[in-house]
């Protein structure tokens, strides 16, 4: 998770809802000191994550940072509904699994 917020909403995550078990890593604009959309911001997460830039899957709905997240050379989907998030993710995994070249 990367949020442009205070550290409030790690609380929030983790301490009211218990949700930080879906996030390999938080990532709050607050804590590190960048914001979306600073670049550094998205380096941070991916080194948290040990993560190089083309590993990583980067879902916004601010088309803005989607934009953004190309610059340190991740991969970016605007979000507007579950099931067009779904289906893009799916077919940019398929476009970029080498193995999945080889097979068909």
């Amino acid at each position: 998770m990367l949020s442009n917020t205070t550290p409030q909403v790690r609380k929030i995550v983790t301490q009211r809802f218990h949700l930080e078990h879906l996030f390999d890593a938080i990532v709050v604009s607050a804590e590190v000191g960048v914001k979306k959309p600073e670049s550094e911001i998205y380096r941070r997460a991916l080194q948290m994550l040990q993560l190089a830039p083309q590993e990583a899957i980067f879902v916004d709905d601010d088309q803005m940072y989607v934009e953004a997240v190309r610059k340190p050379g991740m991969y970016g989907i605007s979000f507007s509904a579950i099931e067009q998030a779904i289906v893009d993710i799916c077919s940019l995994l398929k476009y970029v699994d080498p193995k999945r070249e080889k097979n068909d």
